[in-house]
Protein backbone atom coordinates (compact mmCIF):
# COMPACT_ATOMS: atom_id res chain seq x y z
CA UNK A 1 0.00 0.00 0.00
CA UNK A 2 1.38 3.86 -0.59
CA UNK A 3 3.07 5.60 1.93
CA UNK A 4 1.95 8.87 1.51
CA UNK A 5 3.43 12.08 2.64
CA UNK A 6 1.53 14.47 4.15
CA UNK A 7 4.10 17.33 2.53
CA UNK A 8 2.97 15.92 -0.98
CA UNK A 9 0.64 18.55 -2.21
CA UNK A 10 2.93 21.21 -0.37
CA UNK A 11 5.43 20.06 -2.32
CA UNK A 12 3.56 19.56 -5.76
CA UNK A 13 1.81 23.88 -4.91
CA UNK A 14 5.42 25.18 -3.91
CA UNK A 15 6.60 24.05 -7.40
CA UNK A 16 3.18 25.48 -9.22
CA UNK A 17 3.84 28.56 -7.48
CA UNK A 18 7.39 29.42 -8.56
CA UNK A 19 6.97 28.34 -11.89
CA UNK A 20 7.74 31.70 -12.92
CA UNK A 21 10.87 32.35 -11.02
CA UNK A 22 13.21 29.59 -13.34
CA UNK A 23 13.56 29.85 -17.12
CA UNK A 24 11.93 27.01 -19.12
CA UNK A 25 15.05 27.24 -21.15
CA UNK A 26 14.75 25.53 -24.85
CA UNK A 27 12.48 22.97 -23.85
CA UNK A 28 12.00 20.74 -25.57
CA UNK A 29 15.25 19.39 -26.81
CA UNK A 30 14.86 16.50 -28.53
CA UNK A 31 11.93 13.82 -29.33
CA UNK A 32 9.24 13.85 -26.07
CA UNK A 33 7.99 9.82 -25.59
CA UNK A 34 4.38 9.44 -24.16
CA UNK A 35 4.42 6.51 -22.27
CA UNK A 36 1.25 4.34 -22.32
CA UNK A 37 1.18 1.62 -19.76
CA UNK A 38 -1.03 -0.47 -21.84
CA UNK A 39 -1.69 -2.03 -25.09
CA UNK A 40 -2.57 0.02 -28.51
CA UNK A 41 -5.89 0.28 -28.78
CA UNK A 42 -7.63 1.41 -25.77
CA UNK A 43 -8.68 4.66 -24.33
CA UNK A 44 -4.93 5.41 -22.90
CA UNK A 45 -3.91 4.73 -25.78
CA UNK A 46 -6.25 6.64 -28.33
CA UNK A 47 -5.82 9.79 -25.99
CA UNK A 48 -1.80 9.56 -26.23
CA UNK A 49 -2.25 9.75 -29.60
CA UNK A 50 -5.29 12.36 -29.85
CA UNK A 51 -2.37 14.85 -27.92
CA UNK A 52 0.36 13.88 -29.48
CA UNK A 53 0.63 15.75 -32.65
CA UNK A 54 -0.78 19.12 -30.12
CA UNK A 55 2.31 19.02 -28.62
CA UNK A 56 4.63 18.39 -31.54
CA UNK A 57 3.30 20.90 -33.98
CA UNK A 58 3.39 23.51 -29.88
CA UNK A 59 7.32 22.46 -30.03
CA UNK A 60 8.33 21.52 -33.27
CA UNK A 61 9.41 18.59 -31.96
CA UNK A 62 8.79 14.72 -32.33
CA UNK A 63 6.55 13.63 -29.91
CA UNK A 64 6.06 9.52 -29.92
CA UNK A 65 3.48 7.60 -27.94
CA UNK A 66 5.21 4.24 -26.48
CA UNK A 67 3.58 1.24 -25.19
CA UNK A 68 4.80 -0.24 -22.38
CA UNK A 69 2.36 -3.20 -21.68
CA UNK A 70 2.73 -5.48 -19.15
CA UNK A 71 1.43 -6.59 -15.40
CA UNK A 72 -1.53 -4.34 -15.56
CA UNK A 73 -0.03 -0.82 -16.15
CA UNK A 74 2.83 -1.81 -13.88
CA UNK A 75 6.13 -1.90 -16.18
CA UNK A 76 5.09 1.35 -18.36
CA UNK A 77 4.71 3.16 -15.06
CA UNK A 78 7.78 2.12 -13.75
CA UNK A 79 9.58 3.13 -16.57
CA UNK A 80 7.89 6.22 -16.87
CA UNK A 81 9.04 7.35 -13.00
CA UNK A 82 12.48 5.85 -13.09
CA UNK A 83 13.06 8.22 -16.52
CA UNK A 84 15.11 11.12 -16.46
CA UNK A 85 13.28 14.01 -14.66
CA UNK A 86 13.42 16.55 -17.61
CA UNK A 87 10.13 16.70 -19.25
CA UNK A 88 10.88 14.22 -22.51
CA UNK A 89 9.28 11.12 -21.25
CA UNK A 90 5.76 11.65 -20.28
CA UNK A 91 2.84 8.94 -18.92
CA UNK A 92 -0.08 8.46 -19.63
CA UNK A 93 -2.22 7.59 -16.79
CA UNK A 94 -6.00 6.86 -15.45
CA UNK A 95 -7.62 5.55 -11.99
CA UNK A 96 -5.50 2.90 -12.03
CA UNK A 97 -2.07 4.54 -11.19
CA UNK A 98 -3.52 4.59 -7.94
CA UNK A 99 -5.61 1.43 -7.33
CA UNK A 100 -2.39 -0.95 -8.83
CA UNK A 101 -0.46 -0.48 -5.60
CA UNK A 102 -3.24 0.22 -3.09
CA UNK A 103 -4.87 -3.45 -4.67
CA UNK A 104 -1.49 -5.61 -5.19
CA UNK A 105 0.94 -6.48 -2.79
CA UNK A 106 3.96 -7.18 -5.07
CA UNK A 107 3.84 -3.56 -6.19
CA UNK A 108 6.23 -1.73 -4.30
CA UNK A 109 6.23 1.83 -6.08
CA UNK A 110 5.08 4.89 -4.96
CA UNK A 111 2.81 6.69 -7.76
CA UNK A 112 2.12 9.61 -5.69
CA UNK A 113 5.34 10.71 -4.46
CA UNK A 114 7.13 9.32 -7.61
CA UNK A 115 5.15 11.34 -10.40
CA UNK A 116 3.95 14.53 -11.16
CA UNK A 117 0.79 15.28 -11.83
CA UNK A 118 0.39 17.40 -15.06
CA UNK A 119 -2.88 17.78 -16.19
CA UNK A 120 -6.28 16.70 -16.96
CA UNK A 121 -7.71 15.19 -20.45
CA UNK A 122 -10.73 13.25 -20.04
CA UNK A 123 -12.80 11.53 -17.81
CA UNK A 124 -15.48 8.45 -18.46
CA UNK A 125 -18.93 7.57 -16.91
CA UNK A 126 -19.35 3.95 -15.12
CA UNK A 127 -22.46 2.68 -14.92
CA UNK A 128 -23.85 -0.31 -12.55
CA UNK A 129 -24.95 -2.97 -14.75
CA UNK A 130 -27.06 -6.49 -13.55
CA UNK A 131 -28.11 -9.46 -16.04
CA UNK A 132 -31.52 -9.26 -17.16
CA UNK A 133 -31.81 -12.81 -15.90
CA UNK A 134 -32.53 -11.52 -12.36
CA UNK A 135 -35.82 -10.21 -13.17
CA UNK A 136 -35.14 -6.88 -11.18
CA UNK A 137 -34.81 -3.75 -13.08
CA UNK A 138 -34.37 -0.90 -9.94
CA UNK A 139 -31.68 -0.70 -8.41
CA UNK A 140 -33.60 -0.66 -5.04
CA UNK A 141 -35.19 -3.63 -5.83
CA UNK A 142 -31.55 -5.49 -6.75
CA UNK A 143 -30.22 -4.45 -3.40
CA UNK A 144 -33.29 -5.94 -1.59
CA UNK A 145 -32.51 -9.34 -3.29
CA UNK A 146 -29.42 -9.24 -2.63
CA UNK A 147 -29.72 -8.68 1.31
CA UNK A 148 -32.41 -11.51 1.40
CA UNK A 149 -29.50 -13.73 0.22
CA UNK A 150 -26.45 -13.02 0.99
CA UNK A 151 -23.60 -14.16 -0.52
CA UNK A 152 -25.90 -15.85 -3.59
CA UNK A 153 -25.41 -13.14 -5.82
CA UNK A 154 -22.32 -12.45 -8.29
CA UNK A 155 -20.21 -10.07 -9.72
CA UNK A 156 -17.49 -9.89 -12.90
CA UNK A 157 -14.43 -7.82 -12.98
CA UNK A 158 -11.50 -7.73 -14.91
CA UNK A 159 -8.86 -9.47 -12.69
CA UNK A 160 -8.51 -10.08 -8.71
CA UNK A 161 -7.33 -7.16 -7.22
CA UNK A 162 -8.70 -4.72 -10.47
CA UNK A 163 -10.11 -1.41 -10.43
CA UNK A 164 -13.36 -2.74 -11.23
CA UNK A 165 -13.43 -5.18 -8.50
CA UNK A 166 -13.14 -1.97 -6.36
CA UNK A 167 -15.99 -0.43 -7.81
CA UNK A 168 -18.07 -3.36 -7.35
CA UNK A 169 -16.72 -3.50 -3.54
CA UNK A 170 -17.16 0.06 -2.90
CA UNK A 171 -20.94 -1.03 -4.06
CA UNK A 172 -21.24 -3.61 -1.47
CA UNK A 173 -19.85 -1.34 1.12
CA UNK A 174 -22.62 1.20 0.85
CA UNK A 175 -25.15 -0.83 0.35
CA UNK A 176 -24.38 -3.48 2.75
CA UNK A 177 -24.50 -6.38 0.99
CA UNK A 178 -22.35 -9.15 0.33
CA UNK A 179 -21.45 -10.11 -2.86
CA UNK A 180 -19.64 -13.21 -4.28
CA UNK A 181 -16.63 -12.34 -6.85
CA UNK A 182 -16.00 -13.90 -10.13
CA UNK A 183 -13.03 -12.79 -11.65
CA UNK A 184 -12.30 -12.63 -15.29
CA UNK A 185 -9.48 -11.72 -17.90
CA UNK A 186 -10.42 -8.66 -18.69
CA UNK A 187 -13.25 -5.96 -18.78
CA UNK A 188 -14.49 -7.48 -22.31
CA UNK A 189 -14.67 -10.59 -20.80
CA UNK A 190 -16.84 -9.85 -18.14
CA UNK A 191 -19.43 -7.48 -20.06
CA UNK A 192 -19.57 -10.92 -21.95
CA UNK A 193 -20.14 -13.26 -18.62
CA UNK A 194 -22.58 -10.96 -17.79
CA UNK A 195 -24.47 -10.61 -21.25
CA UNK A 196 -24.51 -14.26 -21.02
CA UNK A 197 -25.71 -14.47 -17.24
CA UNK A 198 -23.15 -16.33 -15.79
CA UNK A 199 -23.29 -12.97 -13.42
CA UNK A 200 -25.52 -11.06 -11.78
CA UNK A 201 -23.68 -8.11 -11.53
CA UNK A 202 -20.80 -5.37 -13.19
CA UNK A 203 -19.73 -1.85 -12.78
CA UNK A 204 -18.23 -0.52 -16.23
CA UNK A 205 -17.43 1.88 -17.79
CA UNK A 206 -19.91 3.21 -20.26
CA UNK A 207 -17.81 2.60 -23.67
CA UNK A 208 -19.88 2.11 -26.86
CA UNK A 209 -19.41 -1.56 -26.37
CA UNK A 210 -21.33 -1.68 -22.55
CA UNK A 211 -24.01 1.16 -24.00
CA UNK A 212 -24.57 -1.26 -27.32
CA UNK A 213 -25.26 -4.48 -24.36
CA UNK A 214 -27.80 -2.30 -22.70
CA UNK A 215 -29.60 -1.19 -25.83
CA UNK A 216 -29.54 -4.36 -27.13
CA UNK A 217 -31.25 -5.50 -23.93
CA UNK A 218 -28.84 -7.92 -22.56
CA UNK A 219 -27.89 -6.30 -19.74
CA UNK A 220 -29.71 -3.69 -17.09
CA UNK A 221 -28.96 -0.31 -16.49
CA UNK A 222 -28.94 0.13 -13.02
CA UNK A 223 -27.43 3.73 -12.23
CA UNK A 224 -24.63 5.97 -13.09
CA UNK A 225 -21.94 6.88 -10.61
CA UNK A 226 -21.64 10.22 -12.45
CA UNK A 227 -22.91 13.22 -10.74
CA UNK A 228 -25.14 13.34 -13.64
CA UNK A 229 -27.19 11.34 -15.94
CA UNK A 230 -25.63 10.25 -19.34
CA UNK A 231 -27.44 11.46 -22.82
CA UNK A 232 -26.90 7.77 -24.11
CA UNK A 233 -28.98 6.70 -21.28
CA UNK A 234 -31.75 9.49 -19.80
CA UNK A 235 -33.76 7.19 -18.26
CA UNK A 236 -30.98 5.73 -15.73
CA UNK A 237 -30.64 7.68 -12.42
CA UNK A 238 -27.77 8.35 -10.83
CA UNK A 239 -26.64 7.17 -7.90
CA UNK A 240 -26.86 10.40 -5.79
CA UNK A 241 -30.77 10.17 -6.90
CA UNK A 242 -31.16 6.31 -5.57
CA UNK A 243 -29.43 7.78 -2.22
CA UNK A 244 -25.86 6.93 -2.43
CA UNK A 245 -24.06 9.98 -3.25
CA UNK A 246 -20.71 8.63 -1.67
CA UNK A 247 -20.47 6.33 -4.73
CA UNK A 248 -20.12 9.07 -7.25
CA UNK A 249 -17.15 8.71 -9.36
CA UNK A 250 -15.64 8.34 -12.49
CA UNK A 251 -13.14 6.61 -14.79
CA UNK A 252 -10.67 9.72 -15.23
CA UNK A 253 -7.37 10.00 -17.25
CA UNK A 254 -4.12 12.63 -17.03
CA UNK A 255 -0.61 13.31 -18.08
CA UNK A 256 1.85 12.77 -16.04
CA UNK A 257 5.47 12.82 -15.95
CA UNK A 258 8.17 11.64 -13.30
CA UNK A 259 8.38 13.19 -9.88
CA UNK A 260 11.37 16.62 -9.77
CA UNK A 261 10.91 17.50 -13.39
CA UNK A 262 11.14 21.50 -13.40
CA UNK A 263 8.02 23.66 -12.66
CA UNK A 264 8.80 25.58 -15.29
CA UNK A 265 8.53 22.59 -17.91
CA UNK A 266 5.46 21.27 -16.13
CA UNK A 267 3.58 24.42 -16.44
CA UNK A 268 4.61 24.76 -20.19
CA UNK A 269 3.02 20.99 -21.25
CA UNK A 270 -0.15 21.98 -18.96
CA UNK A 271 -0.76 25.27 -20.49
CA UNK A 272 -0.80 23.14 -24.20
CA UNK A 273 -2.68 20.42 -22.99
CA UNK A 274 -5.03 23.06 -21.29
CA UNK A 275 -4.96 24.24 -24.76
CA UNK A 276 -6.06 21.11 -27.18
CA UNK A 277 -8.50 20.20 -24.71
CA UNK A 278 -10.55 23.45 -25.15
CA UNK A 279 -10.47 22.79 -28.98
CA UNK A 280 -14.02 22.42 -30.23
CA UNK A 281 -12.64 19.30 -32.53
CA UNK A 282 -11.12 17.78 -29.27
CA UNK A 283 -14.37 17.53 -27.74
CA UNK A 284 -16.15 16.27 -30.09
CA UNK A 285 -13.58 13.20 -31.24
CA UNK A 286 -13.78 12.48 -27.22
CA UNK A 287 -17.55 12.51 -26.85
CA UNK A 288 -17.43 9.97 -29.97
CA UNK A 289 -15.41 7.85 -27.71
CA UNK A 290 -17.78 8.31 -24.74
CA UNK A 291 -15.64 10.51 -22.68
CA UNK A 292 -15.60 14.24 -21.35
CA UNK A 293 -12.46 16.75 -22.09
CA UNK A 294 -11.33 17.99 -18.96
CA UNK A 295 -8.91 20.24 -18.33
CA UNK A 296 -7.30 21.49 -15.30
CA UNK A 297 -3.99 23.56 -13.75
CA UNK A 298 -1.18 21.75 -12.47
CA UNK A 299 -2.29 22.78 -9.00
CA UNK A 300 -5.64 21.91 -9.26
CA UNK A 301 -5.14 18.48 -10.71
CA UNK A 302 -2.58 18.16 -7.81
CA UNK A 303 -5.06 18.49 -5.32
CA UNK A 304 -7.43 15.75 -7.02
CA UNK A 305 -4.67 13.56 -7.52
CA UNK A 306 -3.81 13.57 -3.76
CA UNK A 307 -7.67 13.65 -2.97
CA UNK A 308 -8.77 10.76 -5.28
CA UNK A 309 -5.82 8.17 -3.32
CA UNK A 310 -6.79 9.31 -0.14
CA UNK A 311 -10.75 9.09 -0.93
CA UNK A 312 -9.65 4.77 -2.67
CA UNK A 313 -7.15 4.31 0.09
CA UNK A 314 -10.27 4.68 2.35
CA UNK A 315 -12.25 2.68 0.70
CA UNK A 316 -9.56 -0.13 0.46
CA UNK A 317 -9.43 0.26 4.07
CA UNK A 318 -13.07 0.47 4.55
CA UNK A 319 -14.61 -2.63 2.86
CA UNK A 320 -11.43 -4.61 3.81
CA UNK A 321 -10.67 -5.32 0.68
CA UNK A 322 -6.93 -7.85 0.81
CA UNK A 323 -4.16 -6.71 -1.61
CA UNK A 324 -3.62 -9.46 -3.73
Amino acid sequence: MLKRSPWQLAHWLFAACFASAMPAHAFPERTVTIVVPATPGGLTDILARLIAPEFSQAWGQPVVVENRAGAGALLGTQYAMRSKADGHTLLMGSTDLLTLPLLNRNVSIDTVAGLQPVGSLASMPLLMLGSSRIGEQSLPKVVEAMKKSPGKFTYASNGIASILQLYAEMFSHEAGVKLLHVPYRGAVEATQALAGGEVDFLVQPATANVIGQVTAGRVVPYAVMSRQRIAQLPDSPTVSELGYPQLETELWFGLFAPANVPAPIVEQINAILRSAMRKPEMQTRLKALGLTAREASVTAFSRFYLDEHRHLEKVVRDANIVPN
